[in-house]
């Protein structure tokens, strides 16, 4: 629904230790006029206002903040210079 509301999905990213009650959903969008139209959108549709109303009834959103960030270019998806990629857990 966010792509078709012309939100660009980056990730869900929910708790694996510490604080278990604070998740965040990153969506971009090229504009805050982008981000506007997205909104309304969103309300408009039928699944936006379902999926609204299921995660009420479910109790999944205590509290919603939103944070506009804008990525620092040089780097963004970046992989380190002359090192192999690695994952680990912070």
């Amino acid at each position: 629904m966010i792509p078709q509301c012309g939100g660009d999905l980056l990730g869900y990213f929910v708790p694996h230790e510490g604080t278990n009650n604070t998740a965040f959903g990153l969506i971009s969008f090229n504009s805050l006029a982008d981000y506007e139209r997205y909104r309304a959108k969103l309300r408009q549709s039928e699944l936006g206002a379902a999926n609204f109303q299921f995660a009420k009834t479910n109790k999944f959103i205590i509290a919603e903040k939103r944070t506009f960030l804008q990525a620092v270019a040089s780097t963004y998806k970046q992989e380190p210079e002359g090192e192999q990629h690695v994952s680990c857990n912070i």
